[in-house]
């Protein structure tokens, strides 16, 4: 594909821009798409607009994220208790 010369790799590796650091955040994404294609096709369907791997990613991160937990609700103490707890 490439001559003896490194020229013509360093001119690939530009025009494929691959010459660039890779955010860690498109670095996840993408092993997550090529780790669980059927969840990344699933995503995508539902989010039509996203039109990055990352994008996609964010959006089924957001989707497995634990509903939060409701706050207890405490009864008041009575007047009686009251006293047993000074």
């Amino acid at each position: 594909m490439f001559s003896s010369d490194d020229r013509g790799f360093g001119r690939w590796l530009t025009s494929s821009n691959l010459d660039k650091d890779i955010h860690p955040g498109d670095q996840q994404a993408a092993m997550w798409a090529a780790a669980d294609e059927a969840a990344f096709e699933e995503t995508r369907r539902l989010h039509p607009r996203v039109r990055t791997v990352r994008g996609l990613h964010a959006k089924w991160k957001e989707a497995q994220r634990p509903e939060p937990k409701e706050a207890p609700v405490y009864e008041e103490p009575t007047e009686a208790e009251r006293h047993t707890l000074r």
